[in-house]
C-alpha cells in the first residue's frame, strides 16, 4: 500500500493511465480538467470507464468540464439524483488497484490524503461499495439541467482554513470588497445569512420567472432575459437586483452588518447567483463567512440599499480583522461568528 499527503493528481493520472480493462470512480466533485482527459484517452483506447458524481452546480456549470462529449465517447456517466450527499472519492481500476482518500478530483488546496492498494479484501470491499452505488445512480444519456440540485454543498468544505496571506493574494489579484446594505425590511433576517452560510436576494420575486425558465444561473441566458423583459423588471429595485447580480463575483470579499451586535462579518462569495427553494429570497449566494468586525472599525456610512464598494483599503481592513495572526480558523457554516467565536 502506497500513502500519498501530496502530489495527488500526478498520482491519480499515473494509476488511471495504466488501464487496460475498465476504470469506476466515485467522486463527490470532479472539476479537473486532466485528470477528465485521461479518462477522454482510456474510452478511445476501448477501456470502459464508468463515473458516479453529485448532480450539483459545482460538477455542471457552463465553463466546466464537457461531460456531455464523455457520453459521445462511450463514457457512462451515473449522477447521484438522491437527497443524501454522495460523499465517496475512489477509484477501482481493472479490479485490481483500488485509490481512495479524502481527495476530491478537483483544483482544491486542503490538507488531503490518498492511498493505493492492490490488497484484494479492500478492492473486493470498495467493489461491493460501488455495485450498491451503481444500484442507485442509473446512467443518462443526455444532461437535462432541470434535474439539478439546487444547492452546491462544496462551499461547506472548500478552504475550511482561510490563511490571511491568500485574502491578501485575492484582493491583490483582483477581488473586490462589498458593503451590502439590506432594505430596511429585511435587516432583521440578516441572522439567517449567518447562520445558513448565504447571501439572498430578490425577496420580491422579480426573478421567479427566470429561475422558471433557466435552472442554471448564465449570465448572457440572463441578460437576454432581463432585455426582453425590461418593461416588467423595471425600477429602482430591479436595478438593486440587476447590480447584485453582475458585479458580485466569486471569489469578492463582502461585508454584512450584523444587527444584532455592533459589527460586520466578513466572508467569501463561494458560488455565481443560486435558486433559492427556501426561505423568503428567490437567489442566494454560497458564502464562507470568516470573522466579525467591529463596526467601529470600519468606515462605513449609511447609503441606500444595494451593493456598494468599500470606501477604506481592503488590505487595512485584513490587517483589522486577523491583526498579526497568521490564519484564522472558520468552522463550517452552521454558527455564527461572535457567538461561536473564530478560533
Amino acid at each position: 500500500m502506497e500513502v500519498r499527503f501530496s502530489g495527488f493528481i500526478p498520482a491519480i493520472q499515473s494509476a488511471l493511465s495504466g488501464a487496460c480493462r475498465d476504470i469506476r470512480v466515485a467522486v463527490c466533485w470532479f472539476t479537473h480538467r486532466d485528470l477528465f482527459d485521461v479518462l477522454l484517452a482510456k474510452l478511445a483506447a476501448g477501456v470502459r470507464v464508468e463515473v458516479v458524481l453529485e448532480f450539483d452546480a459545482m460538477n455542471f456549470k457552463p465553463e466546466g468540464l464537457p461531460w456531455p462529449e464523455f457520453i459521445r465517447r462511450g463514457g457512462m456517466l451515473r449522477p447521484n439524483r438522491q437527497p443524501v450527499l454522495m460523499h465517496d472519492k475512489f477509484a477501482l481500476i481493472d479490479g485490481m488497484t483500488l485509490l481512495a482518500g479524502s481527495v476530491n478530483w478537483t483544483y482544491g488546496r486542503n490538507h488531503e490524503h490518498l492511498f493505493q492498494t492492490d490488497q484484494p479484501d479492500l478492492v473486493a470491499a470498495f467493489s461491493r461499495a460501488w455495485d450498491r452505488l451503481a444500484a442507485t445512480t442509473p446512467p443518462i444519456q443526455t444532461i437535462e439541467w432541470s434535474g439539478l440540485k439546487a444547492r452546491s454543498w462544496f462551499p461547506l468544505f472548500d478552504d475550511v482554513q482561510v490563511e490571511k496571506t491568500a485574502l491578501r493574494k485575492r484582493v491583490a489579484q483582483g477581488a473586490n470588497l462589498w458593503v451590502l446594505r439590506l432594505p430596511r425590511r429585511e435587516k432583521n433576517d440578516s441572522e439567517d445569512f449567518f447562520r445558513e452560510g448565504r447571501i439572498g436576494c430578490d425577496s420580491e420575486g422579480l426573478l421567479q420567472n427566470y429561475w422558471h425558465r433557466h435552472p442554471l444561473w448564465r449570465k448572457e441566458d440572463y441578460l437576454s432575459w432581463a432585455k426582453e423583459r425590461q418593461n416588467a423588471v423595471s425600477g429602482s429595485t430591479f436595478r438593486r437586483v440587476h447590480r447584485w447580480l453582475l458585479r458580485l463575483r466569486q471569489n469578492d470579499l463582502v461585508l454584512l452588518r450584523r444587527h444584532a451586535a455592533n459589527d460586520f462579518l466578513l466572508g467569501v462569495v463561494r458560488s455565481e447567483p443560486l435558486r433559492s427553494t427556501a426561505g423568503p429570497w428567490s437567489t442566494h449566494r454560497e458564502v464562507q463567512w470568516i470573522t466579525a468586525v467591529s463596526a467601529d472599525r470600519i468606515p462605513v456610512s449609511g447609503g441606500p440599499p444595494g451593493l456598494a464598494r468599500y470606501p477604506g483599503s481592503a488590505m487595512a481592513l485584513l490587517a483589522v480583522a486577523f491583526g498579526d495572526e497568521l490564519a484564522v480558523t472558520s468552522r463550517p457554516n452552521q454558527t455564527i461568528p461572535g457567538k461561536n467565536p473564530v478560533v
